[in-house]
Order: structure tokens, then C-alpha cells, then sequence
């Protein structure tokens, strides 16, 4: 586990912690994959049954970091991007 994404379990809860507070606790690729990572991970632990997703600093979470993400390729975008030049 990065150090950007924290898992906490204590009982029957698990707090995921975005942990990027310098960058608004936006989210890469990789922290997207990570935290799926997690769920899938929670999701076959039977003892859990609350999960707290929370941010450190003063946001939860500001989006995508488009600077340190290349987006231009994902299919969310490549199907954005049609939409939009259709509509000009």
C-alpha cells in the first residue's frame, strides 16, 4: 500500500484515508487502482461492516490530478471528447 492511500482497521470498521493533503488529495491512476485494490480486498473480509472513506488537510478529495495524469487516453475521455465534437 502507498503511503498516499491509508487502510485502517479497527474492529468491525475500515477507514481509507486519501493522503495527499500538499495536492488536495487528488487522485492518480494509480491511486484510483490502489483503492479499488482495498475494496476488493474489504469486500472479502467478513469481520468488516463499516467503511470510512476520509481526506487529510483541509479537502476530501479535489478530483484528478491532471498534472501528474495522463487522461488523454482513457476511454472516459476518448468517449468525452467525441461527445463534445459533436455538439460544436
Amino acid at each position: 500500500m502507498s503511503k498516499e492511500i491509508l487502510l485502517e482497521i479497527n474492529k468491525h470498521v475500515a477507514t481509507i484515508t486519501l493522503n495527499k493533503p500538499e495536492r488536495g488529495n487528488s487522485l492518480t491512476l494509480s491511486m484510483i487502482n490502489e483503492f479499488l485494490s482495498i475494496f476488493r480486498e474489504l469486500e472479502n473480509n467478513s469481520s468488516i461492516s463499516i467503511i470510512i472513506i476520509t481526506g487529510k488537510g483541509k479537502y476530501f478529495c479535489t478530483g484528478m490530478d491532471l498534472q501528474r495524469t495522463n487522461i488523454t487516453s482513457t476511454p472516459l475521455t476518448s468517449s468525452f471528447s467525441k461527445n463534445n465534437n459533436n455538439n460544436n
